[in-house]
């Protein structure tokens, strides 16, 4: 014991005001940078969650976008029987769910004929003329869904 002072304490055992505040802001820095790191974590989870949850309400594929093509006619005969099947199957309905800009429904011994054909049913996407039954697979593909 030196001096009669008692037992001495290591100098790097005695805390020091300099050495506590800089372990408070190393400290703060950590916790600011592992809140950073946890709301990154969060952000890539929520837009991954997001984008598996619209693929999963996407049904086959489909995509909650806009169809390339903005028109298409569907000339029909009521007595026809294709074109009651084109009907029946749903492919008229599924269509119009796609938000085509224009879509217009013509039976042709009643309405306007805009264009020129010789059977039907006959599908004018963006005046290319298809004539003949075609699911709704193949009008979506043709109509760029």
């Amino acid at each position: 014991m030196p001096d009669g002072l008692g037992p001495q304490i290591p100098r790097w055992r005695l805390p020091t005001e300099a050495s506590d505040s800089a372990k408070m802001e190393t400290a703060a820095q950590l916790t600011g940078t592992k809140f950073l790191i946890a709301i990154f974590i969060v952000v890539i989870i929520g837009v991954g969650g997001w984008w598996i949850w619209d693929r999963i309400q996407a049904p086959s594929g489909e995509s909650n976008t806009e169809c390339n093509k903005s028109e298409m006619v569907f000339y029909y005969r009521e007595t026809c029987p294709v074109c009651q099947q084109v009907k029946n199957e749903g492919t008229i309905s599924k269509i119009e769910d796609l938000g085509i800009k224009k879509f217009d429904k013509i039976e042709v011994t009643t309405g306007p004929i805009e264009h020129e054909f010789e059977a039907v049913p006959t599908f004018v996407i963006n005046e290319e003329i298809y004539q003949g039954y075609m699911t709704f697979e193949e009008l979506k593909e043709l109509l760029g869904c």
